[in-house]
């Protein structure tokens, strides 16, 4: 209300005022001539009215100043009043347990004591905009309790009118709390930015290396592609079911199917041989559910028509990272022309044995006719040259000749011709090895032995079935025996041979132990007879189906073992 109208308003109120009282004044105080009572008397009431109006608003000012107070005081954020310098006026409470200071000692001096000096620039700043502009400032700043603590604090200031000298009213915010949450949180954007960007920076690299992969991959399936059908091998691939997902044109063209036929096949297959279904399909299962994880094996197949084709077959399972297998992948050489060339060498060596053996017999016979000529030629001649000599010593009655030459010194030398002559048929041709056997014809030689080697001890052990080695492995013991027994007391100068000779089962086994003085294998070239003598028992053991082995050392012996099965070869 202004100021003018707060006066009419006065006057009015004072006018009805004055009516109430006039009509309580006598008549004769009316009739004043200046009328100066009733003007006096309006004065007063006016005067009065104005005074209960300012009192009124005296009483209430002091209420509003108190409450005011009250509200500044116990605000729950510390308030305080500055002048333009700086210099603290008033601080309620709040302020005080925020500086943690006495009043007195808090209100004496300037807020720039509690300043950090770095920020004091910044709120001298600030004082400055609230005094010139007067609308409301707000600036934070680090200040310094009076015990030393460190807090953030958000100032709130706005210019007040008080006087003749204008304040500075400031709300003082602690923010030490928001500060260090802001900090904790730009630390952990920070923080997350840097992974962020570590991220994408793995990110990009792992899309460049995809990038590079599916190009080396898209290279390595060309490469793969081109070597598949250019390898003469057959490729395929199958799932863990066994159904057959890749076959490359090798393999289409080795067995006489299409791609399209041989696709999405299940065991069994239609190039496998009819009579071995069941094993096959247990050998796939088996290879599926065992550990094992690469096989190598030679299958027989069958081609569309119906042809055998032999393959050298490998299988290798397919696993991922986790070792879980997910296919299997095979491959197929064919070797129909080498198994082809095998066949054929066997059946050259059956021949070629059999060639040998019949080789053997050829030269046992010429040995029997040989021996036999000598024995019945030879030999008659000889004995009857003996017995003729022998008896016409008789007739002589014992008397010895006077000549040079006698009959009694031509006797020996007969007899010593007709020993030898015995001798050489023998080896030519045991003949008592057809007519007693192996058995007696080896202790026959042994005797024989014993009698040329006097100083060589020789052991026997003979255990077999004499009706359970056919004629030719008889001989070719006898000769291995006659060899190795001659080789022990020339050459290796033994002092004991154990020869033994047994049936073990399904086979024969022989053996000739020496003690003698041994000699190295690998060297036996430099002995030219014994190289010849074991080369040659070597090749008629393998030639009659047998193995031979030889074990010597220099110094430490020698031993020759043949082992035969009994079923003679083809």
């Amino acid at each position: 209300m202004t100021q003018k109208k707060r006066h009419g308003h006065l006057r009015t109120r004072a006018k009805a005022l004055l009516k109430d009282r006039l009509s309580e004044v006598s008549e004769g105080m009316l009739k004043d001539p200046a009328g100066r009572l009733r003007e006096f008397m309006l004065h007063q009431i006016e005067l009065e009215l104005r005074n209960d109006e300012l009192c009124d608003r005296q009483s209430a000012l002091a209420q509003s100043r108190d409450e005011h107070r009250d509200f500044f005081e116990f605000a729950p954020i510390a308030l305080v009043s500055m002048d333009r310098a700086g210099a603290l006026i008033e601080a309620n409470r709040a302020a005080l347990d925020l500086f943690r200071a006495e009043k007195p000692a808090l209100c004496i001096g300037r807020l720039h004591r509690f300043i950090r000096p770095g920020d004091r620039n910044r709120f001298n700043t600030h004082l400055e905009r609230v005094f010139e502009g007067g609308a409301r400032q707000i600036c934070e700043i680090e200040m310094r309790k009076t015990d030393g603590a460190v807090c953030h604090v958000q100032l709130i200031s706005l210019r007040h009118e008080s006087g003749d000298a204008p304040r500075c009213q400031t709300a003082v915010i602690d923010i030490s709390f928001r500060k260090r949450i802001e900090e904790e949180m730009e630390d952990r954007i920070d923080g997350r930015t840097r992974e962020l960007n570590a991220l994408n920076m793995q990110l990009e690299q792992e899309i460049e290396w995809r990038k590079q992969t599916e190009e080396r991959l898209d290279s390595e399936l060309n490469f793969r592609t081109v070597i598949e059908e250019t390898i003469p091998v057959g490729i395929c691939v199958f799932d863990t079911n066994g159904r057959l997902l890749h076959a490359n044109n090798h393999l289409c063209d080795m067995l006489g199917f299409s791609r399209a036929e041989l696709l999405d096949t299940y065991p069994p297959y239609p190039f496998w041989p009819a009579e071995s279904l069941l094993s096959r399909m247990a050998e796939l299962k088996n290879f599926i559910e065992k550990d094992d994880v690469i096989e190598n094996v030679v299958r027989e197949y069958r081609t569309k028509t119906g042809e055998p084709l032999w393959g050298l077959t490998s299988r290798i399972k397919m696993k991922d990272q986790r070792g879980q297998s997910y296919g299997i992948l095979g491959s197929v050489f064919d070797i129909t022309p080498r198994k082809k060339m095998e066949e054929e060498l066997r059946l050259s060596e059956r021949k070629l044995r059999t060639l040998s053996v019949k080789l053997m017999e050829a030269g046992e016979s010429e040995r029997e006719r040989i021996s036999k000529e000598l024995h019945d030629s030879v030999g008659s001649a000889l004995t009857a040259v003996q017995f003729a000599m022998e008896r016409k010593l008789s007739e002589m009655g014992g008397n010895p000749c006077g000549k040079k030459t006698c009959l009694e010194d031509i006797l020996p030398m007969v007899n010593t011709i007709a020993d030898e002559v015995r001798r050489i048929s023998k080896n030519l041709h045991p003949s008592v090895l057809e007519d007693l056997g192996i058995k007696a014809a080896l202790r026959a030689y042994g005797r024989q032995f014993q009698k040329l080697y006097k100083e060589t001890v020789l052991e026997q052990h003979i255990d077999m079935d004499e009706a359970a080695a056919p004629g030719y492995l008889k001989l070719l013991i006898y000769r291995i025996v006659q060899e190795s027994m001659a080789n022990a007391a020339k050459h290796g100068r033994a002092g004991r041979i154990l020869l033994s000779l047994r049936q073990v089962g399904p086979r024969i086994e022989l053996e000739v132990r020496d003690d003698g003085r041994g000699f190295d294998p690998n060297d036996v070239q430099s002995r030219a007879a014994e190289a010849l003598g074991l080369a040659s028992m070597k090749e008629r053991t393998e030639h009659a189906g047998g193995a031979f082995e030889v074990v010597s050392a220099p110094g430490a012996g020698t031993r020759i073992r043949a082992v035969w099965p009994l079923d003679p070869p083809s």
